[in-house]
């Protein structure tokens, strides 16, 4: 028997997944707003550099996308666009569109409190906004469990959240989108980055494609 590492067919593999999931997408999104406003510009502006993700993080994404199928089945995801933002939930229910959801798959602890993912409170209060609702689910796994004690192998663990949000929470949310919005399309005609409008963790480089390879000076952030 002969067994050899075929590096070859991997890469190929890799190859595929990352020209059907993770190629730029054309338009404004909100996912482009949820985030740094300084990536979103350069990956816009800079797409051979934007493109150029590692194989952990195609992997780690592929997870995530596996998990959609595995819940959602053969559905496939629409596309809306609410004042020139696109939105892409992951679930709606083709029978009942005041049925949403939203699903992640994170490496963060199942003991964190729900409330500190902003950017995914951001994400469904927007698809709220485009679908005139105020409630929506959301379904994670978290594929380290609660991390503690990390040698006991703990399998992941999956919770399912409703938000119920206020009508004024929402369109907070939405008018921070739109500020957002003009700042972006601002720097595109001005040619220049916009300020680094971000939460902490965004500048780290283990996150930030932009600062490991000098594109984005951190001095400037």
């Amino acid at each position: 028997m002969k067994i050899i590492s075929d590096d070859l067919y991997k890469a190929k593999i890799i190859g595929q997944i990352k020209s059907r999931d993770f190629g730029d997408r054309e338009g404004l999104h909100f996912s482009d707003l949820n985030y740094c406003l300084r990536k979103a510009y350069f990956r816009k502006k800079y797409p051979d550099i934007g493109g150029n993700i590692s194989e952990q993080t195609i992997l780690k994404f592929s997870i995530g996308l596996t998990l959609e199928k595995w819940i959602t089945g053969d559905y496939e995801q629409k596309e809306v666009e609410v004042d020139g933002i696109l939105l892409t939930p992951d679930f709606v229910n083709p029978k009942d569109e005041d049925d949403l959801l939203e699903i992640k798959s994170t490496m963060l602890s199942s003991n964190k409190d729900i409330r500190e993912q902003t950017a995914w409170i951001r994400q469904m209060q927007a698809y709220c906004r485009a679908y005139s609702v105020t409630t929506y689910r959301l379904a994670v796994i978290h594929l380290m469990g609660g991390w503690n004690p990390i040698w006991t192998c703990e399998k992941p663990i999956f919770k399912m959240w409703r938000f119920d949000f206020d009508k004024e929470e929402i369109d907070a949310n939405w008018q921070d989108a739109l500020d957002k919005k003009r700042i972006l399309e601002d720097a595109f005609k001005e040619s220049q980055p916009p300020e680094p409008i971000k939460e902490a963790w965004e500048c780290k480089k283990l996150y930030c494609i932009w600062d490991t390879t000098g594109v984005c000076d951190p001095n400037s952030r």
